[in-house]
Order: C-alpha cells, then structure tokens, then sequence
C-alpha cells in the first residue's frame, strides 16, 4: 500500500525538475543577516476602494528591514480616496486602471515591477518588518524553489489581535497538499520569483476569487516550493473580505480544483487527496453558507419586527456557534 503522505512531492509531475534560471544560486544572502546587494523585491497592492486601510498595507511594505525593494499601488477603478492616499508616499508608484478585479490588478502591478521577486499584499493587511527579509532569505537558502510561503496571524478591522487557529507546516508533498485544500492563509505570506510567475502566465482572471489558490496548485504542480513557520503578515478580517461570500468561494474553490484533475488522474496518491478536496470545500464553504443565509435570515427578522436596540442571541441545536445579533450588526463566535 502507498503512503500518500510520504509519497515524494510532485510525483508524476515536473516537480523535481526545476528550471535552470530557478537554480542558479546568487550566494548573496543567508539565514537572517541582511545584505544590501541582495534582489530587489517588487511589494503590488491591488486595492478597490480600501482607501481606509490602504495607508496602514503601504507604510507596513516602506517599513521593511530589507531595503531593496519597491511598492506598485493599484488602483482597480476605486471610487473612493484610493489613489489620494497612496500619493502622499513618495516611494510608492502608483498605476491606475479601470476596474477590473482583484486578479487583473495583481497582474498590473506585477507587469509594472521591475523586482526579482515579488510579494502580493492585499491592500487591507499589513507586512510584519521583517517580512521580505525572511522571504528573500527562504528563496536564497531553497534556490531550487519557486516560492517560499510563510505564515500569517489575523487582525480586526481596527488592528488589534484576533486569536489565530493552528496553521500547518508542510514539509513536504506540496501540491498534493494543497490538492486536499490550502493551507496558505493569505497571498502576502508568499514570495515568487519573477521567473516563475513569467513563465506560467501569472493570475487567472477567470477565478479570481480563488486565483491564489489556482496559482499555488499550477506552480507546485511543477516545481518544488517551500514552506516556513515565519508569521510574516498580519490578515484582516472584517466584512467586506472577497472570503466572506462563501457561496462564491465553494463555487471558485471547486472550479480550481477540478482544473487539477487532468493532472492528479493515474496517480492514486494524487487522485486520493483530490477527493479529499472537493469533500472539504463542500464541508467546508458549504457550512459556512448555510449559516450565512441564517444570519441573513435573522438580521432580516430583527430589523422588521425589533426596536433598534434590541439583542438577540442564536445558538444553533446543532452546537454549531453562536450568534450574537442586535438590530443593525451580527457576529459569528468563535471568530473565523
């Protein structure tokens, strides 16, 4: 019997057959220690009127302790004070553009950059200082990699830590991994290298709500990647998160995942952790949807039939949490 977790990573695929232009090794930095002629790091943030948030994403990138980098704002057609506020920095370059979705403003800021790597901030999280230097070093340490993932821990829309649940170290078998559901957190816990996201075409603007997760599977389907125990960015959650519409994520979530099945059939490991996939998101998203329409279905009562300052409290029978309500807001406990 095959141990599917054993199972040498990218097995059946090109994972162990990296470019040439991958691993070349530049020799320049290692472990912590900062060198100043290390690559330059391109930071894009797309942001589609986030303007309240977009200061804070923009000065944790200009705090960095690695220094050669560069910050590409996006502005995706925003209606706000989107590019008003990222003017008022004079490091950061700013490009607009109709709107266009998340994705296509990832791959803008990416054409506009000149770095060797790139990180991908969304525009309401912030980098941890240390943040691109502990990437830069992970992918100089790993030449063969194409990109390097760390980890990240979540903040409330006013910054302030919210608890964290247990993030996986992989160590190894990525893309089968990441075939059972993904275990990135959040696009700026990642940095490629230019070469890799040139050659394989970058975002898919077609499901861009789920086009980081399609990125990670189509590169570690093909090259070896690596991930560390870093936290190197702070999440955000708050309501207006692409995430929250979860009838949206099962939907882009499946259709990502059963792109990969061409890939993953032949190999029982791989074809194994495929399945384990599609039951998880449909588990997953799937349940999370459900209690969606039951806020909505009792924010719907409250406001018609309750006084403005009434406050409700929704235990499912099932034990499946618990939902604090009053007439204008609703909370999902224990925060997700």
């Amino acid at each position: 019997m095959v141990d599917c977790w054993d199972y040498p990573a990218g097995a059946g695929h090109a994972a162990s057959r990296a470019p040439r232009d991958i691993t070349r090794v530049r020799g320049r930095y290692r472990g912590s220690v900062y060198r100043p002629d290390a690559g330059l790091v391109t930071v894009v943030i797309p942001c589609y009127n986030q303007a309240r948030f977009l200061g804070e994403a923009i000065e944790s990138a200009l705090s960095q302790t690695y220094t050669n980098f560069e910050v590409v704002v996006v502005d995706d057609g925003s209606d706000d004070h989107t590019s008003e506020v990222a003017v008022r920095y004079g490091r950061v370059r700013l490009v607009r553009q109709e709107n266009k979705g998340l994705s296509a403003a990832r791959n803008r800021g990416f054409a506009e950059g000149r770095g060797e790597y790139v990180v991908f901030l969304d525009a309401d999280d912030r980098l941890l200082p240390d943040a691109l230097e502990v990437g830069v070093g992970k992918l100089e340490t790993h030449p063969n990699c194409a990109f390097v993932s760390g980890h990240c821990t979540l903040i409330a829309v006013d910054g302030s830590a919210l608890q964290t649940p247990h993030q996986f170290h992989v160590r190894k078998a990525h893309y089968r991994t990441l075939l059972r559901g993904n275990y990135i957190w959040n696009p700026a816990s990642v940095i490629y290298r230019r070469t890799v996201l040139d050659s394989i075409g970058g975002f898919d603007t077609s499901v861009s709500p789920t086009a980081d997760y399609d990125l990670y599977l189509r590169i570690a389907r093909d090259y070896p990647v690596y991930c560390h125990e870093r936290v190197v960015v702070e999440a955000r959650r708050h309501g207006a998160n692409m995430s929250s519409d979860y009838e949206r994520m099962l939907k882009y979530s499946l259709i990502v995942l059963e792109s990969q099945w061409r890939y993953a059939r032949g190999n029982e490991c791989d074809e194994e952790a495929y399945r384990q996939g599609i039951n998880h998101y449909r588990k997953y998203y799937g349940g999370l949807a459900r209690r969606q329409r039951l806020v909505s279905k009792v924010l719907g009562t409250v406001r018609a039939t309750l006084p403005r300052d009434a406050t409700v409290v929704v235990v499912s029978e099932l034990g499946e949490g618990l939902f604090e309500l009053d007439s204008r807001q609703g909370w999902l406990f224990p925060q997700i």
